[in-house]
């Protein structure tokens, strides 16, 4: 399944297919941080995904995370394999891609030149987050970061969500980076986009990336797909179940979904 969707403010976002049944907007990452960096000028609000293929089999198995990223404004993923699979199932050409901590790297740099201010909501602890945040001033000084908060591992009370949700109101960003996690990020974002004049993006592990918490990959181990296993051989006790499981079997559903996909045309034709 492939189409357009109408923009609610106007316009039309990017080509877009559906892997696993999770939207993937055809889009290269110049295109994807200009239609943020719009969309944050604009005020307006919205936020926007960058799933994986864990998180595309994290959307096959659960609905209601599915619709949480099909309804965001851009579904713009970084991840090699994801990409790959979808130009072979619909016989286009492989979006551009770059690793998450690159793409908020750019956004940053561009948000920076735009005057836009930015807010950075997560990070494993309080370390992490001002590590993030010195990091960013070093790299961009002019980028005005208005607030920063690491909000608690386990839930949160509505008092405490009000507090962080009328911060970030006071502060006045336009451009905030959730990076909490998957799926917690995405719920977040969903959550309260609406009640915030900014738009979000769920970048995950980036914040631990930039702010030095785990050593990047080199390039051309993104740019070959082989990003999972840079990941697995940093972090093996926390990251096992998730490529030596769940990577198999998201190549294993793509693969019966082309062949059932394949089976109904023949069936048409």
């Amino acid at each position: 399944m492939s189409g357009r969707l109408e923009l609610r403010t106007g316009g039309v976002r990017p080509p877009w297919h559906s892997v696993l049944g999770m939207r993937l907007d055809h889009i290269d990452w110049p295109d994807g941080v200009q239609l943020i960096i719009d969309r944050a000028a604009s005020g307006e609000s919205g936020y926007c995904c960058v799933p994986d293929a864990r998180e595309c089999v994290m959307c096959y198995d659960d609905p209601a995370h599915l619709t949480i990223v099909n309804n965001s404004v851009l579904v713009l993923s970084d991840s090699t394999i994801l990409q790959r699979c979808r130009a072979l199932l619909y016989r286009v050409r492989m979006a551009e891609t770059i690793k998450g901590a690159d793409l908020m790297l750019e956004l940053c740099r561009t948000a920076e030149a735009k005057g836009l201010s930015i807010g950075l909501v997560g990070g494993k602890d309080d370390d992490v987050l001002e590590a993030l945040r010195r990091e960013l001033c070093r790299r961009f000084p002019r980028l005005h970061i208005v607030i920063a908060i690491s909000p608690p591992f386990g839930p949160t009370s509505e008092e405490e969500d009000h507090a962080q949700l009328d911060a970030i109101r006071a502060s006045g960003a336009q451009l905030i980076f959730v990076g909490l996690g998957c799926p917690k990020q995405e719920r977040w974002m969903a959550k309260h986009h609406a009640h915030v004049s900014a738009t979000m993006v769920g970048l995950g592990a980036a914040f631990d990336f930039i702010s030095g918490a785990v050593k990047p990959s080199a390039p051309w181990v993104h740019r070959y797909g082989f990003e999972w296993l840079y990941r697995l051989a940093s972090e093996p006790r926390r990251l096992w179940r998730r490529y030596l499981l769940t990577a198999p079997r998201f190549l294993a559903l793509v693969l019966v979904s082309h062949l059932k996909s394949s089976v109904s045309r023949a069936r048409q034709a």
